[in-house]
């Protein structure tokens, strides 16, 4: 799960994978949320790299996904 959303985010923010641990290591302290638990809410909140859905603008914010603010702050 962990890797997975360091792809994500490697994607996302064209970053290498050891910059995306950081980022998500120092997000996971920064809030006190499990890395685990913040690797999960980035595989549920962020669309999908594939298909139409990498075509589109992204809609989701990473940065709030990461801050552990609410879905409805994007909108």
């Amino acid at each position: 799960m962990i890797e997975q959303a360091k792809g994500m985010l490697m994607l996302v923010h064209r970053i290498g994978e050891q910059q995306a641990f950081e980022l998500l290591r120092s997000c996971s302290q920064h809030t006190n949320v499990r890395l685990r638990e913040l690797a999960q809410r980035v595989l549920t909140e962020l669309p999908p790299a594939g298909g139409q859905a990498a075509k589109a603008p992204l809609r989701v914010d990473p940065n709030r996904i990461l801050s552990g603010r609410s879905p409805q702050s994007d909108q």
